[in-house]
């Protein structure tokens, strides 16, 4: 993938809460879909959803770096502060409201050497103490909605807690939740007759941050938390073979990528986002493309 062009942006709320209400910003989300510079190209939206204060906004700044460098060598600058293209920081507060979507897009040049433009979409995080789970499954169904990519930030390992949730999320914004609701239907015969529907996502990946387990991480050491997910055993409940057919069948591709733990005291208030105080990385690492988790 090779960047043409680079773009300045700021980040903007386009959708909000009120009253419990979804409420869409559609002047400020037209103004950022109907930019001239992209008319009648092909559009990727990478989106981030997960928990509360999980380093979702962090992530997304870290993206924007990478496009804003054009490929530079040295684009991680670890010495020098993160930007806070998307709002973060430590503490225990939320920093994102809603659904944030960067401004400009970032036109690049995919392998098949067609322009593609990029969005990045952050979200509210999950599980705040009050919050009740009809905002959550609001907020990462609508994120997924809108994502070509969508990534799911998740904290030291996968759960199957995480992966019931997100049965949960995506149900609440696709076609199988009609048919969940639909009275004197049979589970089974609902995903049988899903079966033959087109799935309705594109890509879903499991980004799993602070992985300790091994010294598995990238595309690689995700293959084997892949593999898990999807084994088979004889202890598993219907419920759970349910929830990992409902994943085949809303997202074309799912797979898992692992980010080692930074070492660091990086979810404290005085973090300032230099990335040579907190990634535990080898340079040469950061530049394999193991590590590319920006792509189309």
């Amino acid at each position: 993938m090779k960047m043409i062009t680079r773009q300045q942006g700021q980040s903007i709320q386009i959708i909000k809460f009120n009253d419990g209400k979804l409420i869409l910003d559609e002047p400020k989300l037209s103004s950022i879909l109907m930019n001239d510079s992209i008319k009648n190209m092909p559009v990727c939206v990478i989106g981030v959803a997960g928990e509360l204060r999980a380093g979702k906004s962090f992530l997304l700044s870290i993206m924007l770096r990478y496009l804003r460098a054009q490929s530079e060598v040295n684009w991680l600058k670890e010495t020098v502060e993160l930007e806070r293209f998307f709002d973060w920081g430590g503490g225990d507060d939320r920093k994102t409201l809603g659904i944030m979507m960067w401004s400009e897009p970032f036109v690049v040049t995919s392998d098949t050497g067609e322009n593609v433009a990029v969005f990045l979409v952050d979200s509210e995080g999950a599980f705040e103490l009050g919050e009740s789970m009809k905002v959550a499954n609001a907020v990462f169904a609508l994120t997924t909605l809108i994502s070509s990519v969508i990534i799911y930030n998740l904290e030291t390992r996968l759960k199957e807690v995480h992966v019931k949730h997100l049965k949960d999320f995506i149900l609440a914004g696709s076609g199988i939740q009609e048919l969940h609701s639909k009275p004197g239907t049979a589970h089974a015969d609902m995903l049988e007759t899903h079966s033959h529907m087109p799935a309705p996502f594109q890509k879903l990946t499991f980004l799993i941050r602070n992985w300790e387990s091994d010294q598995l991480y990238g595309l690689e050491g995700g293959k084997k938390t892949m593999e898990k997910l999807y084994k088979v055993n004889e202890n598993q409940l219907q419920d759970q073979k349910d929830t990992r057919t409902v994943l085949r069948q809303c997202f074309q591709n799912v797979d898992c990528f692992r980010i080692p733990h930074p070492k660091t005291n990086i979810k404290l208030e005085s973090y300032t986002g230099k990335l040579s105080e907190s990634w535990y990385f080898q340079k040469e690492d950061m530049s394999n493309n193991n590590y590319n988790i920006i792509y189309c």
